[in-house]
């Protein structure tokens, strides 16, 4: 028997044909990769490119695979280079260390052929870049880039530190690279860039020499402003422009800020941030006309970038008359660090909410401004200077934090883990959105307190954290590879759970200690001969609440609870790469570090029983 459809059933169904033979907007290809671009590297990797074969085929360019290679590595073999230069077709990012005359041995002749096959491909093909490789890192000596640039033509990132011979010629390395987006040059001393920077023409208004260049950065860098004038000339696209600590040219003068900002003005770049500095020269402007020409060059700038030696207490003024504005604060060293300067630095992080980036690797926090109840070192009297007050940070989406954390007072003060309890137990209430963590040390010895009872563990409080570095290779620490293990899968094992319960059991005694010297601070509170910290007005009551217990072993125990409680529990769940007093720059695995850890620990070791 045949039934007749409804019409309206009928058009319904051709309706829905119709629209199923509609493409969807998330099937083209071109809104995919606009919508691809605004997506961070990381999740690209570890997310996007898992969703379909489709996803996985357009986002392969944009996937960062990184090599590095270093020269003088003791790890070096045939096999390791064979290994290396196989896979270049699929690189993205190359990361080359050559130190002295080494850009002559075989291997280095070796790694030059496989680049310059690359380029040759790319020639014979006639596109910009035939494989991955997009982006180089190299250090060595101006010698050594001659010889290598040549070979990496097709590039749109460059960074260079230079160390030896420290001179190099501009207009060379944008001729040999002129694909180049990012370019960043810079020396641990000074180095020069000589002569002139492009090829200088009469037709420069017909836009034939314009360059693709979107960020430049000079650090310690000698040259003749006008080079860098006409440079800019020629840079339509120049989003990020930063001049940290040049060096003065006898021949030429001292670099002059009011110039430039009148060039920047005239050519009206699409600038969104900027910074100028020269090296042991304090910045002399008012710090309030600094900001309105900032805004003039900048004016949708997000960023702001200076010296930890300028966040003077006009400056700081002047930042915060930009609160909902200022996202990212970069801080540049010049010389010596001035702890003086961090001070301020402490407060106007108790007073910038929308923080979100705190770069200051080299400009000093001191820890116990952290120390909100003085119990790693007695509070300050409420008549000293207010700067030197306990507070706590108002930057609670912060998600990117490098500092260098400094402390005063006796070696006793200095080597007892309560200081690294304060530390790690603030960081980790205080800043929760964390997901780039580097936390620097002045040269002190013995450095961070990364035992169980130090503290370190708290740091798993950050649910989101993506990438911690802690300290770097000149820093002397002797690494405990059992107290360090919660942070590598393997340490979430049942065995590894019971090893650390072995390494708590003389804690009752300490933890009854510690309670006694509590009731005893806060009696003398109580009777009026101590301070205790009084939360400022905005403060959450329940982040207070959280930070009661912020230096005690007590806190470190209740941490390790949760953490063995629960078979399922999974310290710093999102943790893709994790360095430890390493020297290397190499990202590793929070697994591959511990296993290097455990080799350095094993060294340390055995150099200590040959000691004795």
């Amino acid at each position: 028997m045949l039934f007749k459809l409804p019409s309206a059933f009928k058009k319904k169904s051709e309706q829905s044909a119709v629209s199923n033979r509609t493409p969807h907007a998330l099937l083209l290809p071109e809104v995919l990769e606009r919508i691809f671009s605004f997506i961070d590297d990381d999740t690209l990797h570890d997310t996007v490119i898992l969703v379909c074969r489709q996803w996985f085929s357009l986002n392969q360019r944009r996937v960062i695979r990184e090599l590095s290679w270093n020269d003088s590595s003791k790890t070096n073999n045939t096999r390791r280079l064979g290994n290396l230069i196989s896979r270049f077709p699929k690189v993205t990012h190359l990361k080359w260390t050559s130190s002295g005359n080494n850009f002559v041995s075989k291997d280095a002749q070796r790694i030059f052929q496989a680049l310059q096959r690359l380029n040759n491909n790319k020639n014979q093909t006639g596109t910009k870049s035939n494989s991955s490789l997009r982006a180089a890192d190299l250090s060595g000596s101006d010698t050594f880039f001659l010889k290598a640039l040549p070979c990496l033509s097709f590039i749109t990132s460059l960074r260079l530190c230079i160390f030896q011979h420290n001179s190099l010629s501009m207009e060379y390395i944008l001729q040999t690279c002129p694909y180049l987006q990012t370019l960043q040059l810079e020396s641990p001393s000074t180095f020069s860039l000589y002569g002139n920077w492009i090829s200088i023409t009469d037709n420069r208004d017909t836009g034939s020499l314009a360059l693709p260049l979107r960020f430049l950065h000079l650090e310690n860098a000698s040259f003749s402003q006008s080079s860098l004038e006409n440079l800019l000339e020629v840079t339509p696209r120049l989003k990020h422009l930063q001049l940290r600590n040049l060096r003065r040219q006898d021949s030429e003068g001292d670099y002059n800020w009011g110039r430039l900002y009148k060039c920047l003005v005239s050519l009206a770049l699409p600038l969104q941030s900027i910074h100028f500095s020269v090296y042991g020269q304090q910045a002399a402007e008012d710090a309030g006309e600094t900001r309105e020409k900032v805004l003039m060059i900048c004016p949708q700038t997000t960023e702001w970038s200076f010296r930890s030696s300028d966040l003077t207490p006009i400056l700081k003024q002047c930042l915060q008359e930009l609160p909902n504005v200022l996202t990212t604060l970069n801080m540049v060293t010049d010389s010596v660090n001035q702890h003086s300067k961090a001070l301020a630095l402490h407060q106007y992080l108790c007073e910038s909410p929308h923080l979100l980036h705190l770069k200051a690797g080299q400009s000093s926090c001191l820890i116990e401004r952290m120390d909100l109840f003085g119990r790693w070192m007695n509070l300050p009297r409420h008549s000293e200077n207010a700067y030197r007050q306990p507070g706590i940070w108002m930057c609670r989406k912060l998600q990117t934090l490098h500092i260098e954390v400094h402390n005063l007072g006796s070696p006793v003060h200095q080597t007892s883990p309560i200081r690294t309890r304060v530390l790690f137990g603030y960081i980790s209430r205080v800043c929760p959105n964390l997901r780039d963590l580097e936390l620097w040390e002045s040269q002190n010895i013995p450095g961070f307190c990364l035992d169980l009872d130090g503290g370190f563990c708290l740091l798993a409080r950050l649910r989101f954290l993506e990438h911690l570095r802690i300290g770097s290779g000149k820093n002397l620490q002797a690494l405990k590879p059992r107290d360090l293990k919660w942070v590598a899968k393997s340490g979430q094992s049942r065995v590894s759970k019971l090893e650390r319960k072995d390494l708590m059991c003389g804690w009752p005694r300490l933890l009854a200690k510690e309670r006694q010297r509590e009731q005893d601070r806060l009696d003398l509170v109580a009777k009026g001969e101590a301070p205790d910290f009084v939360a400022p007005q905005g403060v959450e009551a329940a982040l207070v609440q959280d930070l009661c217990n912020l230096g005690l072993l007590v806190d470190v125990r209740l941490m390790q609870e949760q953490m063995n409680s629960d078979e399922g529990y999974e310290s710093l769940p999102r943790l893709r790469s994790l360095s430890i007093y390493s020297g290397s720059r190499k990202r590793l695995s929070p697994e591959e570090e511990y296993r290097r850890v455990n080799v350095v620990a094993s060294n340390q070791d055995q150099a200590l029983a040959a000691f004795f």
